[in-house]
């Protein structure tokens, strides 16, 4: 008696990932939506941006953070969310953000600090941390936002 090999395990497994994908994928897949699943009962959601808006922002906050090792990323982050959230419409009212580079700076250095010194452990809070400063900083826009 031996041990069980690699293609044992395989042959094994194909069975209950077919079965499984019958039962828990396959049900949904192809599924026909219908009009009234896609309005949602609490807003309707309206994004206007356009592709070449955004390469363009992608492409002058990308290079600004490679030459600068980083550094730009918390401003560039920044005009990322102010440009996507602007273009962005919840039952006809904008949104905007109103968050700056300078505003994330420290909770960005903060976050890139403890993910090193814990090997990445950290990342994913980091993440939330950074996530929690972008929505705090999303608002209805007023007619001076404008």
């Amino acid at each position: 008696m031996g041990s069980i090999g690699l293609g044992e395990v395989i042959i094994l497994l194909i069975p209950i990932v077919i079965i499984v994908y019958f039962i828990l994928v396959r049900p949904f897949v192809n599924r026909k939506i219908s009009q009234k699943e896609i309005i949602m009962p609490h807003g309707n959601f309206e994004f206007k941006g356009k592709g070449l808006g955004f390469w363009w922002l992608m492409i002058w906050t990308g290079f600004l953070t490679i030459i600068t090792i980083g550094l730009f990323w918390p401003w560039a982050y920044s005009a990322q969310q102010r440009w996507l959230t602007e273009h962005t419409y919840i039952d006809g009212k904008q949104l905007v953000f109103k968050g700056t580079g300078i505003g994330l700076f420290g909770t960005w250095l903060l976050v890139v600090f403890l993910s090193i010194i814990t090997l990445g452990i950290y990342a994913p809070w980091g993440y939330c941390r950074i996530k929690r400063w972008q929505v705090n900083n999303q608002y209805f826009a007023d007619d001076g936002d404008i």
